[in-house]
């Protein structure tokens, strides 16, 4: 006779990490072309990598300006690691901020006109501190291509989210128009658009927000550096007042 197991007593339930798997995933990097986390082996500079032994060209960088390469930033680079090691053994809130931070923040404000600037490990996180500045009774009125970390901020902050048509001034007005007056009004937009590389209009957008009393938070990651006069961006060449939060 076959035995069968008693059946449990207990009730089970889905497995909460199943949605995880990527049997495409999987698929694509046993035949090689799975596109994410490949290890760049080496930078032999004049925008190729090394990967998997091949020197290939490397299309997806945002190394704009070439500073990875750049020989007077690796000999810095190389003085720094010398006289203050390898990591700064805490937080930057505790013990982890360096007179490095310091001296490039001023510089970086100074640079780009603002009253401070802060320095972190990526965009995301810096986009993701956001949330620090929403709260509840704010709403966000965001252009419909924003990156989705401002979106993650804007959910982490618990504002209200409202989206715009991409560089419509005519929507966006009739929505600070239509806005609570009680409320706190933020404009979320990138100068440059990571996804089509156009820009916003930012003088459009600077009128509504300095008509209706809002702020403006500017994600700079692909401008900064590049336009504007002496590489300051969008808006060192916008004729309007600046009544932005913070830039990115």
């Amino acid at each position: 006779m076959l035995r069968t197991e008693p059946e449990s007593e207990y009730r089970t339930v889905t497995d909460p990490f199943r949605k995880c798997r990527l049997p495409e995933a999987e698929t694509l990097a046993a035949t090689g072309l799975y596109p994410y986390y490949l290890p760049v082996e080496g930078r032999p500079g004049g925008g190729e990598v090394v990967v998997g032994g091949r020197r290939v060209l490397m299309a997806g960088s945002n190394d704009y300006l070439a500073l990875a390469d750049d020989p007077r930033l690796k000999e810095a680079g190389a003085e720094a690691l010398q006289r203050l090691g390898s990591g700064n053994s805490g937080s930057r809130v505790l013990n982890g901020t360096l007179a490095l931070h310091e001296t490039l923040e001023r510089e970086l404000a100074a640079f780009l006109g603002h009253e401070a600037a802060m320095v972190v490990s990526t965009g995301y996180q810096a986009n993701l501190a956001l949330s620090a500045l929403f709260g509840p009774r704010d709403v966000l009125f965001a252009d419909r291509r924003i990156h989705a970390s401002l979106i993650d901020a804007a959910r982490l902050g618990q504002a209200t989210l409202r989206r715009y048509r991409h560089n419509d001034m005519t929507q966006l007005a009739g929505m600070l128009e239509a806005a609570d007056p009680e409320a706190g009004a933020i404009v979320l937009t990138e100068g440059m658009f990571s996804v089509g590389g156009d820009l916003c209009d930012l003088p459009g957008i600077a009128k509504l927000a300095a008509r209706h009393g809002a702020r403006v938070v500017l994600d700079s990651a692909h401008d900064a550096g590049l336009l504007g006069a002496g590489g300051r961006g969008p808006p060192s060449t916008t004729a309007c007042s600046r009544p932005w939060t913070c830039r990115r």
